[in-house]
């Protein structure tokens, strides 16, 4: 190739074809199923470990290569836990109504009192898997075993008028029950 005065063209036939261009990452699909899955909950955390950019893991997202699971906590019941709560479905139901059309009771003066429980870790958690590996399945035997807020709060029925307006909206109340523990 020689050089030439300006504005004179130069022979371009030296440029190499196909090898321009930013150089692509080779990355190994399978080595997202070996990294653990407290360090893929984010796209960040799971680029980090792969070691490339988000913007590829939103591309492999884009086309498939990877999926998005959310895993919820799910609780560990014993077969008398859940005998107790087949009974107590089994007791709303209207005796009269029994065995040939059953029909629950009418729940015009009940109060449902309930306790809400508010934990301080996340009771979902989100991994970032290929598509043909297995979803996680996470259990606890006891939830007491997550640090957590309880609120007790009661609703019941709301009432109206003759009219339609609304004389009792149905709630009662909220209250927390919150022990201070000094360390």
């Amino acid at each position: 190739m020689e050089c030439r005065a300006i504005g004179v063209p130069v022979d371009v036939r030296s440029k190499k074809p196909n090898n321009s261009g930013r150089k692509r990452i080779s990355v190994e699909l399978s080595e997202v199923a070996r990294i653990p899955l407290h360090k893929r909950t984010t796209i960040r955390s799971l680029a980090e470990e792969l070691g490339i950019k988000k913007s590829t893991l939103h591309r492999w997202f884009r086309e498939g290569e990877l999926r998005r699971h959310s895993s919820s906590l799910k609780p560990y019941l014993k077969e008398a836990n859940k005998n107790v709560r087949l009974r107590w479905c089994l007791s709303m139901l209207d005796q009269h109504t029994l065995p040939n059309d059953p029909k629950f009771i009418e729940m015009e003066y009940i109060i449902h009192s309930d306790e809400k429980w508010f934990n301080a870790s996340k009771k979902r958690e989100t991994y970032y898997l290929l598509p043909d590996e297995e979803d996680p399945h996470r259990t606890v035997q006891n939830k007491n075993s997550i640090e957590k807020v309880m609120l007790y709060s009661g609703v019941a029925k709301p009432r109206f008028d003759a009219s339609g307006n609304c004389t009792f909206d149905g709630k009662l109340g909220v209250w927390p029950f919150v022990r201070k523990v000094s360390y």
